[in-house]
């Protein structure tokens, strides 16, 4: 039994594949988004790296974005939300060892159906 019922995931990977009732795996945006959009459900969330966010950030309605108050090493972040594009619908300040920010950002207006178009 699913560790998440009802809970299914994609994977975009260039070397991974795989085909269970759980987990799917998918070559290409368009590929995958033709796999989700055979899954019940309306709200496909990505979770990734850069490069998987920079993908489907233009195809986005809504992102829920989390920012640390303390700075990590690293050499990948979160692309750039366009202040044009988006606005913050929402915004929960988090106190704690690593305080933090959750901000929900909506897109303003233009959205392309992710199911229809890619």
């Amino acid at each position: 039994m699913s560790r998440y019922p009802g809970r299914h995931c994609i994977v975009l990977s260039r070397s991974f594949a795989s085909q269970t009732s759980e987990v799917r795996s998918a070559a290409s945006v368009s590929e995958a988004l033709s796999l989700a959009s055979e899954l019940p459900g309306s709200e496909i969330i990505i979770g990734g790296g850069q490069e998987i966010y920079e993908l489907f950030l233009p195809l986005a309605e809504r992102i829920h974005l989390t920012v640390l108050d303390t700075v990590f090493g690293g050499d990948r972040f979160f692309p750039f939300v366009p202040e044009d594009e988006f606005s913050i619908c929402a915004e929960e300040r988090v106190e704690g060892a690593i305080p933090y920010t959750r901000r929900i950002y909506e897109r303003s207006s233009g959205f392309p159906n992710s199911r229809d178009k890619v």
